[in-house]
């Protein structure tokens, strides 16, 4: 049961975490400078926060209750002990600090003040990137700066491909007629400029923590593991989410920029498109917060 909870408290970490850095960086490339409405955005990242501040308690006393009875989890001198004397905890606090300073930051954001956007940007970075510490990463093994690094890598190349997901959902849940799908074009038009980057570093950074957490000596028996299948299915889920990304990029994209001034079919097409983008972008964040307690094959002998 705990270990479920564990689950869904590091999948919503995942999801909040994404959402807010996504987002974030969705101001300065998807957004029209001169039109930048941002009150649908606003309401996003304060979705992500309300997530991240509900399930970032809920996931230290979790891990708490893992390491003692569970009781023993809401009795402040043990959960000191826990925040302060292990790495999981001092990474906790260190990780709740920067989220309380995003959401301070977050407080003083608008149009006219887009320094805080930056700031919000970066803390949010950080507060993504520093996931990496809680993962088999931070367990002690050998796996050296170049796991880690390609960990944050993945970490924050997801993040700008789930956060844009998710604001354009709420982009086209706005869309009543053709032409009030100009900014969605514009927003699609500027991502899938940065698009090829994302997966370029997606499939770079996956490899290297593959290599680190399957190791070559495991591929063969891969799905033996249940570490091995979720990452199986984790990868399916992936290519289907390419699939799909490249049928905005090269077909649904131009046909928008085509029927803005004379139908809505590309429009409809695209909601039911991103929508299941979107859902698949969270089955695989489910399997990443789900392997994330198990135990790679690398790990065995």
């Amino acid at each position: 049961m705990i270990d479920a909870a564990i689950i869904g408290a590091r999948f919503l970490q995942f999801v909040a975490a994404m959402v807010l850095f996504g987002s974030a960086l969705f101001y300065f490339y998807g957004l029209p400078p001169k039109q930048r409405e941002i009150t649908r955005l606003k309401r996003c990242i304060s979705a992500a926060y309300v997530v991240a501040l509900i399930a970032a308690p809920a996931w230290i006393l979790l891990q708490a209750a893992m390491l003692a009875e569970p009781s023993d989890a809401l009795d402040p001198a043990f959960l000191g002990v826990v925040l302060l004397d292990t790495s999981f905890g001092r990474a906790f606090v260190i990780r709740f600090a920067v989220l309380i300073a995003g959401l301070i930051c977050f407080q003083r954001m608008d149009a006219q003040h887009e320094r805080f956007w930056r700031i919000q940007a970066v803390l949010c970075g950080v507060l993504l990137g520093s996931l990496a510490w809680f993962g088999h990463g931070a367990e002690g093994q050998p796996y050296g700066v170049v796991h880690r690094v390609g960990d944050i890598v993945h970490l924050l190349a997801a993040g700008v491909w789930i956060g844009a997901l998710i604001v354009f959902a709420l982009l086209i849940a706005a869309v009543r007629s053709p032409r009030e799908a100009i900014p969605l074009h514009f927003a699609l038009r500027r991502f899938s400029a940065i698009g090829s980057i994302v997966v370029a570093l997606l499939v770079l950074s996956g490899v290297v923590n593959s290599w680190f957490l399957v190791g070559p000596d495991h591929v063969a028996d891969i799905l033996s593991t249940p570490y091995g299948f979720l990452l199986v299915v984790k990868l399916l889920l992936f290519a289907a989410m390419l699939g799909l990304a490249a049928a905005n990029r090269l077909w649904l994209t131009p046909w928008l920029g085509k029927t803005i001034d004379s139908g809505a079919h590309a429009v409809q097409t695209l909601k039911f498109t991103l929508t299941v983008e979107a859902l698949l972008s969270l089955l695989v964040l489910l399997a990443v917060a789900w392997m994330g307690t198990l135990a790679p094959p690398a790990s065995g002998p």
